[in-house]
């Protein structure tokens, strides 16, 4: 159990170090289409392992709720969700970034 524990919060680190170097730079505008590309890869396996992450740790917390017939923790995941609403939104402004570029 431990174990597993350590692990998640091993990952977590990793992600938010990740993340921290991808908000150093917030206009897309003055960095250029590698850059972007490097950026938009790297946030995109952010958002994969973050969200396999969050699936498992939202399945548990679902099980605890069931289990323990607190239905009052169902609420909490909806909150967890939006934790990753500013990664979506920097994904979309890098994809329409780059988009508008190549159609130049």
């Amino acid at each position: 159990m431990q174990l597993g524990i350590y692990y998640i919060w091993h990952v977590f680190n990793i992600m938010q170090k990740q993340h921290s170097n991808l908000m150093k730079t917030n206009k897309l505008s003055e960095l250029p289409l590698e850059e972007l590309h490097k950026q938009k890869n790297t946030l995109k396996s952010v958002l994969i392992a973050f969200s396999i992450v969050m699936l498992i740790a939202c399945a548990g917390l679902l099980f605890v709720a069931i289990k323990s017939k607190n239905f009052a923790l169902i609420a909490i995941i909806p909150g967890c969700m939006l934790t990753m609403l500013p990664n979506y939104i920097r994904f979309g402004q890098l994809n329409t970034e780059i988009k508008s570029r190549n159609s130049k």
